[in-house]
């Protein structure tokens, strides 16, 4: 719910533009707090695994895959 409010949604939905104009101004700004966010907020034996990132986008799809008890409809 944060990342939406804070109009930060995209973060973790889209590719990284090329170029950085309008919302995508504050692109590495966005990425570095998303990416503490969800530091922030993970289990301590969670974050080692995770602190390599350099984006939230592939933080957040490692976490999903690795523990997301949610199943693929066919």
């Amino acid at each position: 719910m944060s990342v939406a409010g804070h109009r930060k949604k995209y973060i973790l939905e889209e590719d990284e533009p090329l170029e950085k104009k309008g919302k995508y101004a504050t692109c590495d700004e966005d990425n570095n707090i998303v990416m503490s966010w969800i530091m922030n907020n993970v289990e301590s034996r969670i974050a080692p695994t995770i602190a390599y990132y350099t984006k939230a986008r592939d933080m957040w799809s490692f976490l999903k895959k690795t523990y997301s008890h949610a199943t693929k409809k066919s």
